[in-house]
């Protein structure tokens, strides 16, 4: 029977480390009887007032401890945090409900849960509590405060930051003034550029500021001697705006004008992906078969955008074959990767190869792979990833409700009936 622990946590500490690794294995004494307990460790939840911050700073505190725990078995941050994607809460908004659900989900033993209360300006407090789900009862509970000894840090980083934006913002004004001065052709070019550069910052990002400036700068054509890195960046500020097919366009003439460099190695991936998020998979394939003469050391990512690029054109055994050299040679893209190859498989009618990238890629994992199990009369694992998809009946995107959530509730019930039919006929 899974047993899912709850571990909300309140933490305190004087000692700090000191004090939360003490709560946290006094905790642990509640399941001692387990061996290589499974944990789902879910974000911390600020109560009102509390800093956000403080309750992710020890909710990573203790993710740390738990992992020098041997005996303990903690699932991917990553698989958690689609689970609460497609369930559509929020990391700190999870109740015990949710957290019961998610455990299941993620065949977790135990899901820890925690909350994080200000004390003061110096201080937080943290209670920690187990329990067992199926019966309620409650294994173990813990009290502790924490001193905030990262909030020096904080206003250090604070501090630091605030300077880099004043010195980049009095260079938008000095650039500023300039333009307004006019000058020479060129000069006035490289101003309405550098202001352009000055605004696509990280620091500062106003993308929209740095998309007008830009193409000011570009307007005046061969005047500006900047011009290739020019569309580079305004590729780069159209990308960041979500304005793909712009991005596309401006990259496209930064590749025209430019010698490989690393800049513009660093902006095959944003046209590449502006292909992608555009939807023009022609393009994605165009560009990149370029990427693998500008850059063949970068293939893997090449693999992996044409394979994908191939997979929305319906050009499967050209998609298939790329998105399986770029498998072992990158992480990148892993969970697109894999739902592709998932539907790949399943057009052949290859549903076992299907099942398993299908339950390798996030999204809709367990309908996908439900369905891939159906297929094959394997009604026992067909039924298990519907139930989980069931659990997450919230989280159905647009792609599924398109297809028909009646249409798997339905196989959910046949293999549901078909199973019950086979262990009938066997007694």
């Amino acid at each position: 029977m899974l047993k899912v622990l709850f571990l909300t946590l309140l933490f305190p500490v004087s000692g700090n480390a000191g004090s939360l690794e003490r709560a946290t294995k006094a905790l642990l004494i509640g399941i001692s009887n387990y061996e290589q307990p499974k944990i789902a460790v879910i974000q911390f939840e600020p109560l009102a007032g509390t800093n956000p911050k403080d309750a992710q700073i020890i909710n990573d505190r203790a993710i740390v401890l738990l992992t020098k725990e041997k005996r303990i078995t903690l699932v991917e941050r990553s698989r958690l945090e689609g689970i609460l994607s497609e369930l559509r809460l929020k990391a700190s908004g999870v109740t015990e409900r949710d957290a019961e659900k998610i455990g299941h989900i993620l065949d977790a033993d135990f899901v820890l849960t925690g909350v994080v209360v200000g004390l003061d300006s110096e201080r937080v407090e943290a209670n920690m509590r187990i329990a067992e789900v199926a019966t309620g009862k409650i294994l173990s509970a813990e009290k502790v405060e924490i001193k905030r000894d990262w909030r020096t840090a904080e206003k250090e980083a604070d501090k630091v930051k605030s300077l880099e934006m004043g010195r980049i913002q009095k260079e938008i004004d000095e650039y500023t003034v300039l333009i307004a001065h006019g000058g020479n052709v060129t000069n006035l070019a490289l101003n309405y550029y550098l202001r352009g550069l000055a605004y696509c910052r990280e620091i500062i990002s106003d993308f929209n500021s740095a998309t007008v400036d830009l193409q000011k700068a570009i307007s005046f054509g061969d005047k500006l001697p900047t011009l290739p890195s020019a569309y580079l960046f305004l590729g780069h500020a159209h990308y960041k705006s979500g304005r793909y097919i712009e991005a596309i366009s401006a990259f496209d003439m930064a590749i025209k004008q430019y010698a490989p460099t690393e800049a513009l190695e660093g902006g095959m991936t944003e046209l590449l992906e502006s292909c992608l998020w555009g939807k023009r998979y022609s393009d994605l394939v165009i560009y990149a078969n370029k990427g693998f003469s500008l850059y063949p050391q970068n293939r893997a990512l090449y693999y992996h955008f044409r394979g994908l690029g191939n997979f929305h054109l319906g050009i499967y055994p050209e998609a298939q074959s790329d998105l399986e050299k770029a498998t072992p040679l990158t992480a990148f893209g892993t969970e697109e990767r894999n739902s592709a190859l998932g539907w790949i498989n399943f057009e052949a009618k290859e549903y076992q190869a299907a099942a398993s990238h299908f339950l390798k890629a996030k999204l809709c994992a367990d309908t996908y792979a439900g369905l891939a199990y159906f297929k094959l009369g394997n009604y026992i694992e067909a039924e298990r990833n519907y139930r989980k998809a069931t659990l997450l009946e919230s989280g159905f995107n647009t792609e599924l409700e398109s297809i028909g959530n009646y249409y798997f509730y339905t196989e959910f019930q046949l293999a549901t009936i078909k199973e019950l039919h086979k262990r009938m006929a066997a007694s």
